[in-house]
């Protein structure tokens, strides 16, 4: 018990590294500069010898089959005229269940971690190392066949014949666990952007969203066309909220996660999103600096690929739109010309833009 205690109180470390380090003064992720650097260095030595530490608890539980479910006593059960049972635990029955709980617990947070360290080469991650990459890929190794938390059980149920699930069977399962720790990051009720509310002051700070928003970015790019099919409906609101923060660092990380979606799930998935796809698309275009566009451009132009030379509605043409006024009003500016040249290709490819010829013609002009 002392030992699962001593090890969540690591993952909620390891869940929060040093801002001063790794952010600016917006909360943006930056490279720590060289007076920063010993405290960096410092921090990515403790902690890969706690994520290594973690990994061995791990499979010492995995090895050990944990600990069963607790089975109500129902011989003691009460049931008052309000309906709800109240039950009676011995005192080992109490002390399974913490236990549990803090397993329970323990492996959430690893796979928090696990999106927080592993390598990817398209997020940012100026936190972590080569070596944290490497421990964090070899940590999600060990929890995947664990069976310790009730999602992995499920999981386990549903992939009966298979002795050890791999990781991405894994994630598809916790994921929709872990959302309650996004949705707290990005509450709709305090960033109702669209709304043009101004944000209360309550909630997350911008380096805390960006790590939840990297974290959540790695889980879905973990994922191929047929586990993002299945968990889209509960992932898809908080990628959106992400890619609708009011941090362009926020946004770029929510972007990557969407273009994820928008390349590897099929169409015939995506079509009941198509009008909040498409809406989200043409606001990502408008008023964003550069370090934005390079990855809303591309994003906008694989969700008009995604929905197929079929899709011509209201929201199709206003992305089209968005996409060549932003062309227009922008071509002066080299890094925005070329991300637009690059992301276009796709969109010529499938023939998309023939509704749009004459708005063309008039730009080249």
């Amino acid at each position: 018990m002392e030992r699962l205690q001593q090890s969540c109180r690591l993952t909620h470390e390891l869940l929060r590294p040093p801002q001063a380090c790794f952010s600016d003064a917006s909360g943006a992720p930056h490279q720590p500069d060289i007076a920063q650097l010993r405290m960096a260095e410092s921090f990515h030595a403790t902690a890969l010898s706690w994520i290594q530490e973690l990994e061995v608890l791990v499979i010492d539980l995995r090895q050990a089959g944990g600990l069963p479910l607790c089975e109500p006593q129902k011989t003691k059960g009460i049931y008052p005229s309000s309906g709800i049972l109240i039950e009676e635990l011995s005192p080992d029955t109490a002390a399974k269940a913490q236990e549990r709980q803090l397993q329970e617990q323990l492996i959430s947070n690893s796979c928090l971690v696990v999106a927080l360290y592993a390598a990817d080469s398209v997020l940012l991650t100026p936190w972590t190392t080569h070596q944290l990459g490497i421990a964090s890929r070899d940590l999600l190794q060990a929890l995947a066949p664990s069976g310790l938390l009730a999602v992995a059980e499920n999981m386990l149920q549903g992939v009966a014949g298979q002795q050890q699930p791999t990781h991405e069977q894994f994630l598809v399962s916790a994921l929709p666990h872990l959302l309650s720790h996004f949705k707290l990051c990005f509450n709709h009720d305090v960033y109702q952007y669209e709304k043009a509310q101004v944000p209360k002051e309550s909630g997350p700070d911008a380096f805390t969203r960006c790590l939840a928003a990297r974290q959540l970015a790695f889980l879905v790019r973990q994922l191929g066309y047929q586990q993002l099919g299945t968990i889209l409906p509960a992932a898809l609101p908080c990628v959106l909220a992400t890619v609708k923060d009011q941090s362009p660092a926020v946004q770029c990380y929510g972007l990557h996660a969407l273009r994820h979606i928008s390349e590897e799930v099929l169409s015939a998935d995506l079509k009941p999103h198509q009008q909040q796809l498409m809406t989200v698309a043409a606001e990502s275009l408008v008023g964003c600096d550069d370090a934005v566009w390079t990855v809303a451009a591309p994003t906008a132009c694989a969700i008009l690929c995604s929905m197929g030379s079929s899709c011509q509605g209201p929201g199709h043409q206003e992305v089209m739109r968005e996409l060549l006024r932003q062309a227009e009003k922008q071509c002066h500016k080299k890094v925005r010309r070329l991300a637009w040249l690059e992301a276009i290709k796709p969109v010529f490819a499938v023939g998309l833009f023939a509704s749009l010829q004459s708005n063309m013609l008039q730009l080249c002009r």
